[in-house]
């Protein structure tokens, strides 16, 4: 079944007017997971350890009506997916002091009962030893149903060479703990076409397990068109970067393809 998902960063306008994700979560809805952005490690003045949502501590009550709106999506069924990293990096903090960084994220997400996953989003140099440990770490405390996404660009997907992560996606897929990851979210920005996922899928990735991502405002309908048209219920899906800039147009209107 294809995927319809939208990443959730901006939670607030520039008049701290509140962003709520309300709208998209009518009954039946074809939003089928948010990926809530973005997760960051870092130390505090006092060099005690951190974990944050963007800029506070998630639990701060800045995010309340952030968490509210995600419990309501829970409830209509949604996948509530935990993005770590992206352009924010966080990744070398992570891996600096992995027992204590991954300790604090594993009582985030312990705490967080809503959360159903982790999207590896590896903008920054990093160890592919690093990041199999962490899944095969996610894998041990949470069970093999606990989702794992990626967010490659697409290069990275089109071309067995090293992305923006410092390896190849191809060798962290085909290892032993590539096996757990779920989907791809292949950030197609600017590159959002049939032809992309065509030859994604030529160079050795299942058609399923690849998401098609846009930036909103992207023209999409044509090319969303031909990918369904083309690989039907095996269409991985699409996703959308990010839901703030989709209004005041209703976010569900880039899932008319029948997803």
């Amino acid at each position: 079944m294809p995927k319809a998902i939208f990443y959730y960063q901006t939670f607030f306008t520039d008049n701290d007017e509140f962003i709520s994700i309300k709208p998209v979560l009518y009954n039946n809805s074809p939003i089928t997971h948010i990926h809530l952005s973005a997760i960051h490690f870092g130390f505090n003045s006092d060099l005690t350890p951190y974990i944050h949502l963007n800029n506070r501590p998630p639990y701060d009550a800045y995010f309340d009506k952030v968490w509210e709106d995600l419990k309501l999506a829970k409830q209509k069924g949604v996948k509530i997916i935990a993005m770590i990293g992206g352009a924010g990096g966080g990744y070398e903090s992570l891996f600096k002091q992995f027992d204590v960084f991954y300790d604090i994220l594993k009582q985030f997400l312990k705490n967080t009962t809503i959360i159903d996953g982790i999207d590896l989003d590896i903008e920054e140099p990093c160890d592919i030893e690093n990041i199999k440990k962490l899944i095969q770490n996610i894998v041990n405390d949470f069970g093999k149903n606990y989702i794992i996404s990626t967010a490659p660009i697409a290069s990275s997907l089109l071309y067995n060479i090293p992305g923006m992560g410092g390896f190849c996606y191809k060798d962290l897929i085909n290892s032993n703990e590539g096996k757990y990851i779920d989907y791809i979210n292949c950030q197609a920005y600017s590159s959002f076409s049939k032809d992309t996922l065509d030859n994604i899928v030529k160079n050795g990735y299942r058609q399923e397990q690849i998401v098609m991502g846009l930036i909103a405002g992207e023209p999409y309908k044509d090319e969303l068109e031909k990918m369904f048209s083309s690989y039907g219920e095996q269409f991985g899906g699409v996703f959308v970067w990010e839901y703030y800039n989709t209004l005041p147009i209703r976010m569900d209107q880039i899932y008319t393809i029948s997803l």
